[in-house]
């Protein structure tokens, strides 16, 4: 454990999963997982029998909803055990803490938001972690290979990332794709959406609410996807060429263009930009990447789905309402009206009559940039 950071006194919730070719459904949880920015919620699902019955305090106690999700790596030497990344436990459902009679076999969800990757070193191979993880088979009442728990709690071995999350992922990617069950696995990072050209801030995700975040995004404004892929090297040609990436937009008025190189680097750096046509209806849409298997019935790749919104912002409408408005009601003014307020008339209905067109040409321009056609 040469160069790890030292245990600290608190106690966090730690979710392990496995990933055998049998169970497709872990495998791209796992992968999911390495995949999807920080932010994203995930959901993970347990027997309450998996589940230790000392954390039946998850549902009151907030001190312990920070966890980390655990990767069980099984080959003829026996089990090895990768932290792959924090997480925070938004909600348990059903609680596990209930006065109804509770069923063993029932399934427990845990909606997970994902936050760092938990810090590998390349210099140590990739059972760096496994020592210091290895006391908790006492707690999981690990017996002759079989495990009882899957969801336990233990002291907190992890101390905060301080590498960037682009090199903290590479490295865990590395140690993950050692391990022998992810030998053939191809790797995805996503970043948050960010507005074309750098034109702004990273698009931040709707607030939680009892299932996946998804993106708001707004008409007529083009946006860029960033993503890396990390392939582990092989003298095997087929291996060594970049993979395929393809995104699918399930909505027409957002259109994406095709995946293309963005940075020169070790890794396949790659962006794509999402374009979103005029409309003044509530779009949902579901952006899905898909990377082509490289070998066929068995899951080594992610194939994670970001949700969209769109909509026109609620001050755009109002400013076109008021400014049509107040437009209208400047051009309708006539002399008489403006004779009973000012010893001027005709200057003041020149001045009334000029600045409601320029209103009107205003709310013409909003409406051409954001108010609907929805054909292009």
């Amino acid at each position: 454990m040469d160069g790890l950071p030292m245990p600290v006194k608190d106690e966090i919730v730690y979710i392990f999963t496995t990933a055998a070719n049998s169970k497709p459904a872990y495998r791209r949880g796992i992968l999911d997982l390495l995949t999807y920015p920080a932010g994203h919620v995930q959901q993970f699902s347990y027997r309450r029998s998996d589940i230790h019955p000392s954390l039946n305090k998850l549902a009151i106690a907030a001190n312990e909803r920070n966890a980390v999700v655990i990767f069980v790596d099984m080959d003829q030497g026996g089990a090895t055990y990768l932290p792959l990344r924090r997480v925070n436990i938004l909600e348990v459902s059903p609680p596990l803490a209930s006065d109804r009679q509770q069923d063993p076999e029932e399934r427990v969800k845990f909606f997970l938001q994902l936050e760092d990757y938990v810090e590998y070193r390349k210099s140590v191979g990739f059972r760096q972690w496994h020592e210091a993880l290895s006391p908790l088979d006492a707690v999981r009442e690990v017996r002759g290979g079989r495990d009882r728990y899957f969801v336990v709690s233990g002291p907190n071995v992890f101390s905060a990332t301080h590498a960037s999350e682009l090199l903290s992922w590479e490295n865990l990617v590395t140690a993950v794709s050692q391990s022998s069950r992810f030998r053939d696995g191809i790797f995805l990072r996503l970043s948050h959406l960010t507005p074309y050209r750098g034109q702004g801030p990273e698009v931040h995700l709707n607030p939680y609410s009892h299932g996946p975040r998804s993106y708001p995004l707004r008409p007529t404004q083009a946006y860029q996807l960033d993503f890396d892929i990390f392939v582990k090297p092989s003298t095997t040609p087929s291996r060594s060429q970049s993979p395929v990436v393809t995104l699918t937009c399930s909505s027409e008025l957002i259109e994406v263009t095709k995946p293309f190189q963005s940075v020169v680097s070790g890794l396949v750096q790659q962006c794509a930009i999402l374009s979103c046509k005029r409309t003044i209806e509530k779009t949902r849409a579901a952006l899905s990447i898909e990377i082509r298997e490289p070998i066929e019935a068995v899951v080594n790749t992610a194939n994670p789905v970001l949700l969209l919104e769109m909509s026109v912002s609620r001050g755009m409408l109002w400013a076109f309402v008021v400014l049509v408005f107040f437009g209208w009601l400047l051009l309708s003014s006539d002399k008489e009206a403006m004779a009973a307020i000012s010893c001027s008339p005709a200057l003041w209905v020149w001045l009334a009559k000029f600045f409601g067109s320029a209103f009107l040409t205003i709310a013409a321009v909003l409406a051409f940039r954001k108010l609907p056609s929805g054909q292009g």
